[in-house]
This record gives structure tokens, sequence and C-alpha cells, in this order.
């Protein structure tokens, strides 16, 4: 008896419904109980036939939540596409956005091919300033902000300092200890992917420190924050 009445009260439910464990959702139509509710799965949406339909990276729309909005793409003339200012492109990956002022960097590291978006300031400031001034260098149409060059990895490590070699000996980015002396940040607060240290150097520190890069050695030090002024270059993701 008490298997029938959990078998009668499987049903299934439709888009936008509550759903269980006895209630659960038309998944022939795509959709599944997250968080209690009958949605349709990350990147896709419930179409007008009403079945769920996966988000188009490069095709037929009607409305922007038809593309992959995850990915900064919107519906213009029925075609998902990156075209929606005069700087806008895609990288490869997703939308971007590069002021006509900044530079745009093509990498064919061999760990992946990367587009940045750089613009190398000559001024001499020291750290905190650099941090402040580039957080308001730019916002991408897309609603990104600038910030203080960020080392996410040994390649970009590389193509930093080649984008740099012909001005610079060294470059501010935007790598702290943030008071957390084992620890290191990035400017926004964010733990810090490792960083590629130059040789004997130590990489923890008992006062409050911050990073720059040696161009030549492609290689990242310490420097006071306050104390020590250098150039630097500002990134917008």
């Amino acid at each position: 008896m008490r298997d029938t009445a959990i078998g009668q009260n499987q049903h299934q439910n439709t888009y936008n419904s509550t759903c269980d464990y006895y209630a659960g959702c038309e998944s022939d139509f795509g959709l599944r109980c997250i968080n209690g509710q009958c949605l349709c799965e990350i990147n896709s949406y419930w179409t007008p036939g009403n079945y769920c339909d996966f988000q188009s990276q490069y095709g037929f729309c009607v409305f922007d939540y038809w593309c992959r909005q995850d990915l900064a793409l919107h519906c213009r003339n029925f075609t998902c596409t990156c075209s929606l200012c005069r700087t806008c492109f895609w990288d490869g990956v997703r939308c971007r956005d590069c002021p006509t002022s900044w530079e745009i960097v093509i990498s064919n590291g061999t760990r992946q091919p990367r587009i940045y978006c750089y613009v190398k300031v000559d001024s001499h400031v020291n750290w905190d300033e650099s941090v402040s001034i580039c957080s308001t260098a730019a916002t991408s149409f897309f609603g990104p902000t600038s910030h203080l060059v960020y080392i996410d990895n040994l390649q970009e490590l590389t193509d930093v300092s080649v984008f740099a070699t012909n001005q610079y000996y060294d470059i501010f980015i935007g790598h702290t200890n943030s008071y957390n002396y084992p620890q290191w940040f990035l400017s926004n607060g964010t733990l810090s992917p490792p960083l590629h240290w130059c040789a004997g150097l130590a990489t923890t520190y008992a006062t409050l420190a911050c990073t720059r890069l040696l161009i030549g050695a492609a290689c990242v030090t310490n420097i006071v924050c306050h104390g020590w002024t250098s150039r630097y270059i500002c990134k917008l993701n």
C-alpha cells in the first residue's frame, strides 16, 4: 500500500513549479529539480515551445537570454554576438572590450593562447597609488573595471615581461601580503595564485610587502608599498 501511495505521488511538475523527492520535474522537457524548483540546467533556458534548450554561443536568437550571457554574448540581429561596441571583440573564450588607447596583446604561449588588454603607464608612483589609478583607468562595456596587472600564471609572467621589455626595468604588479604575512593576495583581496619569485628570495615577510616584476629576469620580487616608486601596467579583463 505504501509503495502504491508513493507511486501515485511521483508526478512530474512543470517549469517553475515546486519539486521534491516525490514530486519530480518533467525530465523529458529538460527540467531538473534545483533548490526545490523545476528549472532548466545552467546555460539553458525555457523556450516558448515549453522545453529547455541550451543557450547558443554562435547561433540564432531572439532574446539575450537565448545566448551564453555568462560569456557576455548578446542577441543582435537574431545572432548571438560580441559586436556590441566599436572596441568589443571575441577573445576565443568570451566577449571582451579593450579601449582604443590600450593595447591588445596576443600570446601564443605553450600553456594556452591568451589575449590581454594592457596599458603601460610611464609615470613613477608608489604601489598603493598604482592600485588606485588602475582601478579607475577604464571600465569594460561588459562590466569589469581595470586593475593593476595580476600575474595569473607563468605564461602571463612571460607575456607581461615581453610586453614591457623595451621600456621598463621593473613594474609594479597587483600582489601583496596584505598584513597577512605568510599569505599573498591580489590587490582586490582574493588569494593570489603562486608567484614565480626571483632566485634566493624569501616568500614570506614579517612586515607589509608588495610586489614588482623584474622584466629582464621575468621574476617577482618584494617591494615596500609606500617608499619605492616605479612604472606600472594596468589590465582590463
